[in-house]
């Protein structure tokens, strides 16, 4: 099973090696979720989804607790670019979906799957692509009825949008602007 989910085009960071080790399928249970990989309509995985299912639950329990100590760890030990990277996995982690995959649409609660596809086809990638969308055009490409669109750019204004400001101490480099969503 872990074979076929390594070999998926949702995996980003397959494993070249054998998959024995706990710590390997359990990257692929995480890569498999914010990929999107869908075990439950996938003939290859008939039987063993719900397993999937289950230990992916438990591993998502647990992973943002860790993901925010690698990024206290990383700040602590002023590694800016192991932060960002921390700071990108954990953005990712949250939403269940990579940072730059159209999949982080289907935080949007009026938006699936299908939907999803309709507006990476016309070009609409990420929140802050659709958030530019004006409504008419978010209910044309999803085939919805007004004030659906409307109630979509609602939504997304209640999307947390932060700034985050860092400065090294010490040194005269200005300072650089992270955007955290």
């Amino acid at each position: 099973m872990f074979k076929e989910i390594n070999s998926s085009p949702c995996i980003k960071f397959p494993f070249h090696v054998d998959l024995a080790q706990p710590y390997q399928k359990v990257s692929l249970i995480i890569q498999a979720t914010l990929g999107g990989l869908d075990t439950r309509n996938d003939d290859r995985f008939r039987g063993h989804s719900q397993q999937l299912h289950s230990e992916a639950t438990l591993i998502f329990e647990v992973i943002n607790r860790l993901i925010r100590c690698i990024i206290d760890c990383r700040i602590q030990s002023t590694d800016s670019v192991a932060t960002r990277n921390a700071l990108e996995l954990s953005r990712s982690l949250a939403a269940r979906a990579w940072d730059d995959s159209p999949l982080q649409l289907l935080q949007i609660k009026q938006i699936g799957a299908v939907g999803v596809r309709k507006l990476a086809n016309q070009g609409i990638r990420s929140i802050e692509e659709l958030e530019a969308t004006e409504a008419y055009r978010i209910e044309g490409i999803l085939s919805r009825n007004p004030p659906f669109g409307l109630q979509v750019l609602a939504e997304l204004k209640s999307f947390p949008k932060l700034r985050v400001a860092l400065k090294m101490i010490g040194q005269p480099v200005s300072p650089v602007i992270l955007s955290v969503r």
